[in-house]
């Protein structure tokens, strides 16, 4: 589960996690939770194309994207 604020979404971000996931795919499920902190709601919203590697590789690069968290179930 990838973990976002709403107001830290950009197009860059969408850029970086839409090429990351793609370099990186896998068995994995992937969930974006999309999080409005001032309105206090959140949105699970569930890949069903894309799936990933959770490989040392991709933690890596994915822990490096500040605006995110990453949550493994």
């Amino acid at each position: 589960v990838l973990r976002v604020d709403l107001n830290d979404i950009s197009e860059t971000l969408v850029w970086e996690i839409s090429t990351l996931t793609s370099k990186k795919s896998g068995k994995h499920s992937l969930v974006i939770n999309v999080v409005d902190s001032l309105n206090k709601y959140e949105v699970d919203l569930l890949s069903r194309k894309i799936k990933v590697n959770l490989d040392k590789d991709f933690l890596t690069q994915i822990n490096a994207l500040s605006q995110i968290k990453m949550i493994v179930k």
